[in-house]
């Protein structure tokens, strides 16, 4: 049930939604599976099941959920599309936001999200010396996690972090892994292509040749 647009363009929209109160118990989200996402659906099923099943007997949750029509992007955003995809499923940290499901239906990718409900880093400032501690805190948090896990998020910057809710204090969710990308293993640290956005960018991305650590200095610029 489609409670609110939240945004919308050329390639799609983010709408605030809940699962029906006569869909409890069922399936909410019945679709075929194809196109260039198989076997996409169950990407991101909680540990409690799926999202109507875990909703039985209390008050259904909104959710986020992002439309992406397949036939209108180009090739380079359809890899970033999987790639956040597949970085998100790895993650469960309280300060990442979460994705519930992802499914392609006729040519639209849906991907339903924990909702942020309180804004970015934008909608609140200016910020007391005790909340940006606290946000800081939480945002290193979250890229060290992201860090232990071998992913470097490469975007960090105010509009991809987001506040939960509108209450004072609430907590912050780090968002928007389309650059993220993997390191260690069999892949090098150092990586080469430029990307990300420049007023958070580190001089040595700029040069192209940087570390995970650029994300640090992102973190330094937002602080």
């Amino acid at each position: 049930e489609t409670l609110e647009i939240l945004g919308q363009g050329s390639m799609g929209y983010v709408s605030k939604v809940r699962v029906k109160s006569e869909m409890v118990g069922g399936s909410a989200f019945q679709a075929k599976i194809n196109g260039p996402f198989p076997r996409i659906r169950g990407f991101f099923r909680s540990k409690k099941g799926n999202l109507s099943n875990s909703l039985q007997g209390v008050e259904t949750p909104t959710y986020a959920l992002k439309m992406i029509q397949l036939d209108r992007i180009s090739a380079m955003f359809l890899d970033e599309l999987k790639n956040e995809i597949a970085i998100m499923r790895t993650m469960d940290h309280p300060n990442i936001v979460k994705a519930n499901e992802v499914y392609v239906y006729k040519k639209q990718i849906y991907i339903i999200m924990q909702a942020c409900e309180g804004g970015d880093l934008y909608t609140r400032s200016p910020y007391s010396e005790s909340a940006a501690a606290s946000i800081s805190a939480q945002v290193v948090s979250a890229i060290k996690y992201m860090h232990d896990h071998g992913i470097v998020h490469r975007d960090l910057k105010y509009e991809n972090i987001m506040f939960e809710s509108d209450e004072p204090g609430s907590q912050i969710k780090v968002i928007d892994f389309g650059l993220s990308k993997k390191f260690g293993g069999e892949k090098p640290g150092v990586m080469t292509d430029r990307v990300g956005t420049v007023y958070t960018m580190a001089p040595q991305v700029l040069q192209g040749i940087y570390s995970s650590q650029a994300d640090l200095w992102a973190i330094g610029v937002i602080s």
